[in-house]
């Protein structure tokens, strides 16, 4: 099983080639659909 580290490090080269605007404009769209679902049930 990969560490947390491990997979963190992972992540990251992942996402190194997103603007941080962009990643924060994804991250705000997740949060407010999680909010949105929650409201639902």
């Amino acid at each position: 099983m990969a560490s947390f580290e491990q997979t963190l490090a992972e992540v990251r080269q992942q996402v190194a080639d997103i603007p941080p605007d962009e990643m924060q404009s994804i991250i705000d769209e997740a949060i407010d659909a999680v909010h949105q679902e929650k409201r639902n049930h």
